[in-house]
């Protein structure tokens, strides 16, 4: 990530405080953006979601290349699994994407 992104030092924070605890952190140097409706997105590769057998990940298709490499390098990680670029730009556009998607939603409590 450029020096300059607004959100450069809080993930070099994150990162060093991760790595502190003991955690190994995976440099991912892609990030897919797309623009839409006056505004550019983030379609994160990294809201990716492992299912049986699979790795499920977001692509938005606008930079056709960035997407292949990030999709080689996700599959290095998980050999073992398909790796499946799942075109998307509805959900980021929402705020998430697949891994967003697949989570639970608790139940409301009961009321009164």
């Amino acid at each position: 990530m450029p020096d300059d992104d607004p959100n450069a030092a809080n993930l070099a924070l994150c990162k060093a405080t991760l790595e502190t605890a003991g955690v190994e952190v995976i440099d991912f140097p892609f990030l897919s953006r797309f623009d839409a409706e006056g505004r550019t997105f983030i379609a994160s590769y990294l809201n990716f979601y492992v299912c049986n057998g699979a790795v499920l990940v977001p692509v938005a298709g606008a930079e056709p290349d960035k997407d292949d490499a990030a999709l080689r390098a996700l599959a290095g990680h998980w050999p073992d699994r398909e790796v499946i670029g799942i075109p998307m730009r509805a959900a980021p556009m929402q705020g998430g994407a697949i891994h967003c998607l697949t989570q639970q939603v608790p139940a409301l409590p009961d009321s009164p």
